[in-house]
């Protein structure tokens, strides 16, 4: 696993509703089907191909079929080289033009294609996933879209006599600095494959791997330059498109490293806001994923593994908080690795020491109690005087 969940599919979705789906967990497919009064949801990649157009004010898209158009949102253009552009109208599009606008452009203007910084032409949303332009591109230069669609393909031998394997790498995500193309492979044992970049012309056939070390010893590279799978196994493939290289893990690694990374992704302060959340999400894994995290040392590692950094923050938590607090939904207390903080043992801070409540109550009784006794013997030595 190397970067978060971000998107499923390729080109477009369809929801109902007329709230837009949020970055974050936006999913894109090819297909939409309207269900009910359907508001159709998309979205697609934006690659900056320049530094000076990733911080420069707003991307709008143009959306348009035969019949009818629309202007999606004007989002913020980010510093990343790559940026979703999401939408919700009432059709579903074929075409799309992206502009980078003024921060106050409004599709309300007489003319709403005024002076914008830079655009594309139109670009068909059915064959493209990720739409490049320059900070100069024009309606007919320094821009241009490609599709992502990729494929493991492979056969019994190094020349692939005989072909057995041909699946597509069906989810796309991206993380600002990268995008994978990802999907669970099934590959019989004695298998030669390389990842194939089907959706270019000429095909591209990437044969650089790397794994998760659980699964090292089933792989290497062939003679001819294939990887050579010597059991029959399931595996996770994530193929980063640009820098031409994938990475292979085992899928219960793979969905305990896409759960740890959500676990992380927002900081501290949101991890403990979506705590229940989080905790639903991982009840939906495998119990050899769940046992991934519960076999990790006593305070995690803030700098290793994403699941050794997800079991340092979560250990932290319970150790300051307590588990009435924030539930214990690891199992890490009855797997003996950790001890959470009880409810009513909670810590003050006085000066360069640390108290417990217990202890604090215990001294402020012994104050009250010698209080009361010197005030008694004060008061018995006025009377005798």
């Amino acid at each position: 696993m190397k970067i978060k969940h971000f998107l499923l599919g390729a080109t477009m979705a369809l929801t109902v509703g007329a709230a837009a789906v949020g970055v974050s967990s936006l999913s894109m497919q090819k297909e939409a089907e309207p269900v009910d009064a359907a508001t159709y949801t998309g979205s697609i990649i934006i690659k900056k191909d320049d530094d000076t157009l990733k911080s420069r004010t707003k991307l709008v898209g143009y959306l348009f079929n035969d019949q009818t158009n629309a202007w999606g949102e004007a989002v913020t253009n980010n510093a990343n080289t790559y940026q979703e552009y999401s939408w919700s109208v009432s059709f579903q599009p074929t075409t799309i033009i992206i502009l980078n606008v003024e921060n106050n452009w409004a599709s309300t203007w007489d003319n709403p294609w005024w002076s914008p910084k830079c655009r594309t032409g139109n670009v068909t949303l059915s064959s493209s996933d990720v739409i490049w332009m320059k900070n100069n591109a024009s309606e007919s230069a320094n821009w241009g879209s490609y599709s992502l669609e990729s494929y493991v393909k492979g056969g019994s031998s190094d020349n692939w006599s005989t072909p057995t394997v041909n699946t597509k790498l069906s989810n796309i995500k991206t993380d600002g600095s990268k995008i994978e193309v990802y999907g669970e492979v099934n590959l019989p044992a004695n298998t030669y494959f390389k990842t194939v970049k089907t959706g270019v012309n000429p095909q591209e056939w990437i044969g650089n791997y790397s794994c998760h070390d659980s699964i090292k010893s089933n792989l290497s590279t062939s003679a001819s330059g294939n990887i050579h799978n010597t059991n029959a196994a399931t595996y996770e493939f994530y193929f980063n498109f640009d820098g031409n290289t994938t990475y292979i893990t085992d899928p219960v690694q793979a969905s305990a490293d896409e759960w740890a990374q959500d676990f992380l992704s927002g900081g501290c302060t949101s991890t403990m806001t979506n705590w229940s959340t989080h905790a639903t999400e991982y009840g939906k894994l495998s119990a050899a994923s769940k046992a991934l995290f519960t076999a990790v040392a006593s305070g995690g590692n803030e700098n290793g593994t994403y699941i050794e950094q997800a079991v340092a923050r979560y250990d932290l938590v319970e150790v300051r908080y307590g588990k009435t607090a924030y539930t214990e939904f690891m199992g890490r207390e009855a797997a003996g690795k950790l001890t959470p903080k009880a409810a009513n043992n909670i810590i003050f801070n006085y000066g360069e020491g640390n108290y417990s409540l217990p202890l604090v109550i215990v001294i402020g009784a012994i104050l009250i109690a010698g209080a009361a006794t010197g005030g008694y013997f004060m008061i018995r030595r006025r009377r005798e005087n």
